[in-house]
């Protein structure tokens, strides 16, 4: 019989899961967030900014949200753009912004072990908006659609077997950036196998913890 979820800790309670553009959270954690929202946890799924294809990257952002049970909210809806085309201060203050008004248990984005400039600018600013304390706060594994090196090496994992289906459906939502590419979501299943192998079961996410209150 599967022990309780460490995760349950977050049930009837608001979640942050943010990237820097559309489909970044499908990618680095959608399985995570379908098991959050299973459990009864708002997951609220933010992108920083949208870099091309304003519209159609929204329409896609709003259906993978949907698939996996949670909202989706855009930082920069004004239209394309990138998250260095602001100051790291003002986006650590978009972060304090959302801290404040959904008061999260926890708190999700990118780590350091993220190549994209974009992506590191954002963990940057979530560094510096975790100074309000009392929020669990986690980098999800590196958003990457072909296998490459890292220095990932998360310290908690969370089991997908259940969830994986509705990842990878979430990704391939994202028609504009996988299936016009020709690329499918089957790396993400691979990955998932790598990370389960670690976690003792069959599909994991894998997650750096970088405050965690107990």
């Amino acid at each position: 019989m599967r022990p309780p979820s460490a995760l349950q800790r977050y049930a009837g309670r608001t979640v942050l899961a943010v990237g820097a553009h559309p489909d970044d959270v499908e990618v680095g954690m959608g399985g995570t967030v379908a098991r959050l929202t299973g459990l009864g946890v708002d997951v609220l799924v933010v992108a920083v900014c949208v870099p091309s294809r304003f519209s159609v990257r929204v329409d896609e952002a709003r259906r993978a949200s949907e698939i996996l049970g949670a909202r989706f909210e855009l930082l920069r809806s004004h239209g394309c753009c990138r998250v260095e085309d602001a100051k790291t201060h003002e986006l650590v203050a978009e972060f304090d912004r959302l801290i404040r008004e959904h008061q999260p248990a926890a708190f999700f984005a990118h780590g350091p072990a993220d190549t994209h400039k974009d992506h590191r600018l954002v963990f940057e600013a979530f560094q510096a908006a975790l100074r309000v304390g009392g929020v669990d706060a986690y980098c999800y594994q590196p958003c990457t659609c072909r296998p490459g090196r890292t220095r990932f090496a998360p310290q908690a994992f969370v089991d997908i077997e259940e969830t994986l289906p509705r990842k990878l459906a979430a990704i391939e939502a994202h028609y504009s950036q996988f299936g016009e590419r020709g690329m499918t979501a089957e790396f993400q299943r691979d990955l998932a196998r790598y990370y389960g192998r670690q976690a003792g079961c069959a599909y994991a996410e894998g997650l750096e913890v970088v405050h965690l209150s107990l």
